[in-house]
């Protein structure tokens, strides 16, 4: 196969260096086939990347992990997309080829699915530690998402699950998940002991102060005329 034209052959590999922060996940078929400022040859991009990704699938497509997440979301005696997922997991439709309308179609299966799916804070509220009272706080990261949820407020005792999302820049995506922007963002979380928080807040009925912890999230960004 040639090697692609300029500029295709420039902006591929930096396409390659963001993908991986690419938010909805969906929206990657599309972010890999975009061309700031000019139209792109779809079709003439797919001829190259397809065998990348067929190669990608080859390789996947049984490991552990893909199968264990896609169990976890599998509803037993009704068939689901995950059914549908599987069975083409199962069969390997892609040695014959393909087709860029397709990938398409398993995209959109995939934000459905993500969407219909269980939510992580509510896959953190089943932690053992948590169950057992013996933490107040869980605390992760590389999930993309930052936030901080509460998890139970049972016995007046607050319970969260604390995420610092990622050190990956964000790439948005429109709507139509057909335009993109690039977000600098910066999340950081710092737990204190007992005697090492700056603030010296008094504690309400003259309680000792176990932990504490300061969480901050945000993004910036800068235009160029």
């Amino acid at each position: 196969m040639p090697a692609l034209p300029e500029p295709y052959a420039s902006h591929l590999p930096q396409l390659f260096l963001q993908f991986d922060d690419v938010r909805p996940q969906s929206a990657l078929v599309e972010f890999l086939l975009r061309m700031p400022g000019e139209a792109a040859d779809e079709e003439r991009l797919w001829r190259h990347l397809e065998p990348v990704v067929r190669e990608i699938i080859e390789t996947v497509h049984d490991h552990p992990f893909l199968t264990g997440w896609l169990a976890q979301f599998d509803t037993r005696f009704r068939p689901d997309l995950v059914d549908l997922v599987q069975l083409m997991l199962k069969s390997r439709p892609w040695r014959l080829g393909l087709p860029l309308w397709v990938l398409r179609q398993v995209a959109g299966a995939v934000r459905d699915l993500g969407a219909a799916g269980e939510k992580l804070v509510t896959i953190v509220q089943k932690e053992e530690v948590l169950a057992s009272g013996d933490v107040r706080a869980v605390i992760a990261g590389h999930a993309h998402e930052p936030q901080v949820a509460l998890l139970d407020a049972s016995d007046d005792i607050e319970r969260y699950y604390i995420d610092t999302g990622t050190w990956r820049n964000r790439v948005p995506a429109t709507a139509d998940e057909r335009g993109f922007g690039q977000l600098k963002a910066l999340t950081y979380v710092v737990v204190y002991g007992r005697d090492e928080d700056p603030r010296k807040e008094q504690p309400p009925g003259g309680s000792a102060k176990l932990w504490s912890f300061d969480y901050w999230s945000g993004f910036t960004q800068r235009w160029w005329g």
